[in-house]
């Protein structure tokens, strides 16, 4: 856990349970940030607004009684705000938070964030592929590698070229033309297409063809997101966390079903 702002005392921090209702923290949020603003103190009424704190009652191994303001966050909002844990002018201005608080009746002692690891997108498992491709085996171990770091971001060109070697492997494997350098969507296109264990069959196979057509459009907007928003090409923003675990998941699904089909 750490520590943004403190009154002084002990340092320890058990946290007991969340203070106040929703609508009541609601209330008295939006109080002490219009004092905030009311005096002229902006910056600090928008980083207090900027990140999801909550009242919880708190003690101490001397068995004190005291509020924390405290938030729990997924990793990429963690890591922003415990940064500032060393900030001289950011702390000044969560003193000025606490001080706030204090006037609306809800006077802080410590003022803390931590990691909250349950706030992250869960990833779909890694899919076991019958290949012999190095480049296939490094790109799903780079992923694997990434999503380990907490980077999910640095997965999204890795998966993309992993799902293009496989298909680009699977369809020569079957005899298909696929010419001299095939997109992924054009790859997915002919698997589904002349692939016969694509072709539907069984149990609400038109249903099931809806869903590996909905697929297809996944593959499709893969190409522009790996291009523009990836570390395959310099780009200006990569992707938020959970949209990048969006896309791997997404992938890894699409990888887990064709390699239960396509061997």
């Amino acid at each position: 856990m750490i520590r943004l702002y403190d009154s002084g005392g002990a340092q320890d921090i058990e946290l007991l349970d969340r203070r106040l209702r929703p609508e009541v923290w609601d209330r008295i949020r939006d109080g002490a940030v219009r004092l905030l603003r009311a005096r002229g103190e902006v910056e600090a009424a928008d980083l207090f607004a900027s990140i999801p704190f909550e009242i919880w009652a708190g003690t101490n191994g001397f068995r004190d009684d005291f509020l924390v303001l405290y938030a729990a966050l997924p990793l990429d909002d963690y890591i922003r705000v415990a940064g500032l844990q060393n900030d001289a002018r950011a702390r000044a201005l969560f003193r000025l938070v606490a001080r706030a608080l204090g006037e609306v009746d809800q006077g802080v002692r410590f003022i803390a964030v931590s990691y909250d690891e349950t706030a992250e997108p869960q990833a779909v498992a890694a899919p076991t592929l019958a290949s012999s491709s190095d480049v296939l085996e490094r790109a799903l171990a780079d992923v694997e590698r990434s999503l380990r770091d907490g980077q999910p971001a640095h997965s999204v060109d890795r998966i993309h070229t992993a799902l293009h070697v496989y298909l680009k492997e699977v369809a020569k494997s079957a005899g298909l033309a696929v010419g001299a350098d095939p997109s992924t969507t054009e790859l997915f296109r002919m698997l589904r297409q002349q692939h016969p264990a694509l072709q539907p069959a069984g149990a609400r196979a038109a249903d099931l063809t809806r869903v590996i057509q909905s697929m297809a459009s996944v593959v499709d907007a893969l190409n522009p997101i790996r291009n523009r928003a990836s570390l395959a090409h310099p780009a200006d923003e990569l992707l938020e966390a959970p949209e990048a675990m969006l896309v791997v998941n997404a992938v890894r699904t699409l990888l887990h079903f064709l390699g239960s089909k396509l061997g």
